[in-house]
């Protein structure tokens, strides 16, 4: 967390990576948590789902980090919000959804207005009606 409050994303990202791949050292969700509020804040959404394809690769080990509402919230941002690469972000909101709906977690309405608003922007019409259902 001292790395992403300084700016210094790409070491904390390099740390996190060695956490990963050592056995010893695993990330739990407050880790996950850390390392999504830092991409998000820094503007950085592609890393944070680069950490969500991490996080999901330790969930098919022995290894099971849990996903909490602060996931999924920070996640949608990264999603969602504006930035060069929205188009192929916006990509991963089906992939975000049905993992909360497996976890029983839903979107607040706000969130689903910026992901609506997204949809629309990047002209992903399937996508918007998937967060309408």
């Amino acid at each position: 967390r001292a790395f992403g409050k300084a700016g210094a994303v790409p070491q904390a990202l390099e740390l996190f990576e060695h956490m990963c791949g050592n056995v010893r050292l695993l990330p739990e969700e407050r880790a996950f948590n850390s390392m999504y509020e830092m991409c998000v804040l820094s503007g950085n959404y592609a890393a944070a789902l680069q950490v969500f394809d991490e996080h999901e690769e330790l969930r098919k080990s022995l290894w099971k980090p849990r996903y909490t509402p602060v996931s999924f919230s920070l996640l949608l941002a990264a999603v969602a919000r504006e930035g060069d690469d929205l188009h192929k972000r916006i990509q991963q909101l089906p992939r975000v959804l049905a993992l909360m709906d497996r976890h029983a977690v839903y979107p607040r309405a706000e969130a689903c207005e910026k992901l609506l608003s997204a949809c629309i922007a990047t002209r992903e019409i399937g996508l918007a009606a998937e967060v309408m259902s």
